[in-house]
């Protein structure tokens, strides 16, 4: 599906912050004629926002009924309103409910403080306040989470972290990172809403993962199958220095690193698929990625980022790099016994 810059009026193609364009639909005639927003759900989760925020505001800004609350997540607008006009609203709504009014980032946090609305930014550390007059900031006033209850958008993300957490042995701890999803309650009976989930910091390595691409003179096959040290080191000092900064800090991370790369190898970049050994190696070498959290991610496709047969795909592209990590742990163990 398309993909356009949170913010549009950044131009360039290696923004973090993408979402899905806005796809409406048509359905009905005469008085009962009626707009549906297909992907409503997608792009709310993009922007870190309940989709009920989303929908009022297009309610609002076109003076039509619009539906917050429905049964079966049809986001209705009564009326006929094309996906074009929508996204143009949609900015206004990025504009004043979503970027920091001072780094411009979208990473922000809604706070409910009293009768005052703020955007957390967990960029550049600033709170600012949104206009109280505007329509929306009484209906968010009026439909604030309760605390310890999540907002729908963001339920299957962290059911699927709490799950990932208890395989792995961990006790709930994270190291606050600016891809975490804060509780919705904290020490000072703040209230937040819609902070961002793993996916805004796969969003983060997509961007990251776009830079590993080669010239297109290089052959692919060079990357598929030659796995010799020479040619990975070779090669690693090819890579752009921003893969080389920090990111990772957690096994967490290391998982997100992986499923940003899939999901932009398998989907965006096809193509590049014959050199996920040459990128795998270049994670392991550069110490981005541990041997035991890649031997895990090589022994099970997964659908958490991609679809299943993309998944396996990518893993069986991968088994050169994984035969050769198996190889190079066994002849590790055969040093250390002589």
């Amino acid at each position: 599906m398309a993909t356009v810059n949170i913010r549009r009026d950044v131009s360039d193609p290696f923004y973090r912050y993408k979402m899905e364009r806005l796809q409406a639909k048509i359905e009905g005639k005469g008085n009962g004629i009626k707009t549906v927003v297909v992907n409503l759900n997608s792009v709310a989760q993009a922007l870190g926002r309940p989709p009920a925020y989303l929908i009022k505001y297009f309610g609002f800004e076109l003076g039509a009924q619009a539906n917050p609350k429905p049964t079966d997540d049809r986001w209705i607008i009564n009326g006929a309103h094309d996906a074009g006009k929508l996204q143009d609203y949609l900015d206004g709504f990025i504009s004043r409910f979503v970027l920091c009014k001072k780094c411009k980032n979208p990473e922000t946090t809604v706070v409910i403080k009293d009768t005052r609305i703020l955007l957390d930014c967990k960029a550049c550390g600033e709170r600012s306040e949104v206009d109280g007059r505007l329509k929306l900031s009484g209906f968010v006033l009026k439909n604030q989470p309760k605390k310890g209850k999540k907002d729908k958008s963001t339920k299957k993300t962290r059911r699927e972290r709490n799950k990932e957490k208890a395989e792995n042995g961990e006790n709930g701890e994270t190291n606050g990172s600016p891809g975490d999803s804060p509780s919705e309650g904290d020490e000072n009976g703040d209230v937040e809403v819609g902070a961002h989930s793993d996916d805004e910091f796969t969003r983060r390595i997509n961007a990251e993962a776009k830079e590993i691409e080669q010239d297109d003179e290089i052959d692919d096959d060079q990357w598929a199958v030659d796995v010799s040290e020479e040619a990975v080191k070779a090669r690693a000092k090819e890579l752009p220095d921003d893969l080389k900064r920090s990111l990772i800090t957690s096994e967490r991370h290391m998982k997100a690193l992986l499923g940003g790369t899939e999901r932009f190898v398998g989907k965006e970049r096809p193509e590049l698929i014959p050199q996920v050994p040459a990128i795998l190696l270049a994670y392991y070498q550069e110490d981005l990625v541990s041997e035991e959290v890649l031997k895990s991610w090589g022994s099970k496709a997964s659908k958490k980022y991609v679809d299943l047969p993309t998944s396996k795909k990518v893993r069986k592209a991968a088994e050169k790099f994984l035969e050769w990590l198996e190889t190079a742990e066994s002849e590790d163990e055969s040093e250390d016994e002589e």
